[in-house]
């Protein structure tokens, strides 16, 4: 299945479309350090490809619009091929901006 593991994209895309509002809440009720494993696990052209698999269906779905599925397919395709060591980099710069 091609949603798989995009299952929480799918999910706030439906409530979504379906009239129901999204909001980030303040509080961190799970903080995450994913480190290398996590960076690897989600880096290279297998994964590029299928999370541009899921962004495409969901424009098709009518979940994104072509300047949503468009932008997306750019930033992440671009942080899926460059080297790990760039990514670790740029995930490091943003997570100290919080």
């Amino acid at each position: 299945d091609i949603r798989w593991p995009f299952e929480d994209w799918w999910l706030a895309n439906r409530l979504l479309k379906n009239g129901y509002k999204i909001v980030n809440l303040e509080d961190v009720l799970v903080n995450v350090r994913g480190g290398q494993d996590f960076i690897k696990r989600r880096h290279g052209f297998k994964y590029a490809k299928n999370e541009v698999q899921n962004l495409y269906a969901m424009y098709m779905e009518g979940l994104l619009s072509i300047f949503n599925f468009l932008s997306n397919v750019l930033i992440r395709i671009t942080v899926r091929l460059i080297p790990i060591q760039m990514t670790t980099r740029i995930y490091s710069i943003i997570r100290n901006k919080r």
